[in-house]
């Protein structure tokens, strides 16, 4: 195990953080679909409810 040498664990760090980099990206994206489905689901989200809701002015 002592002949492992820098440049092999630099690499793999190197790896493992470009896979770390692309799990988080996707969380992201699926925060944000998420957010923007149920925004569009909601009562006031929907976009038909949305400008009834403005010339109602029912906006709080």
């Amino acid at each position: 195990m002592g002949d492992i040498d820098k440049s092999d664990y630099k690499e793999f760090n190197d790896f493992i953080h470009a896979i770390d980099t692309e799990i988080e990206q996707a969380q992201i994206k699926l925060v944000c679909a998420a957010n923007v489905q149920m925004f569009l689901t909601s009562p006031l989200g929907h976009p038909k409810r949305i400008s009834k809701n403005i010339r109602q002015k029912v906006w709080r």
